[in-house]
């Protein structure tokens, strides 16, 4: 799988360089120099957290979210009913709740659900990029 962290080139988690820890650290470098250093935890976390929701996942968007959430209800309402949901179904406070829920619960292990040898070198690199950020002393 390929990273795209910032200021670096992309990352092959199953083929990585020797430079690999300089490149994370040149990445959250770049990432936080214009950050005051009593900001740096803020910093550590907003760079993690825009991993896990844009360099990991960069297919997944608000949009398309919401179109899965409401084809998989057209289908269920299908298959259960025969016939097709009622427009007020998408306008309710239950159905505004799970769009939210999806789109906040997008996290490291969600794509990586099977226990294969690539997806378990793919969460090392992972844990190791958060390991390298977090002891980060710039």
């Amino acid at each position: 799988m390929i990273i795209k962290l910032p200021h670096v080139d992309p990352i092959d988690t199953l083929a990585l360089t020797d430079d690999f820890e300089d490149r994370v650290k040149e990445s959250f470098a770049k990432f936080t120099e214009l950050t005051h250093e009593d900001y740096t935890h803020n910093d550590k976390l907003m760079y993690l957290d825009n991993i896990r929701k844009y360099w990991l996942h960069k297919d997944i968007d608000g949009i398309s979210a919401v179109k899965d959430l409401i084809i998989e209800r057209v289908e269920f309402h299908l298959s259960e009913y025969g016939e097709l949901p009622n427009v007020d179904d998408y306008n309710c406070l239950e159905f505004m709740g799970s769009c939210y829920d999806k789109g906040k619960h997008i996290d490291f292990s969600g794509e990586y659900e099977n226990s294969s040898s690539r997806n378990n070198e793919t969460l090392k690199v992972i844990a190791r990029i958060i390991q390298i950020v977090m002891n980060w002393e710039g």
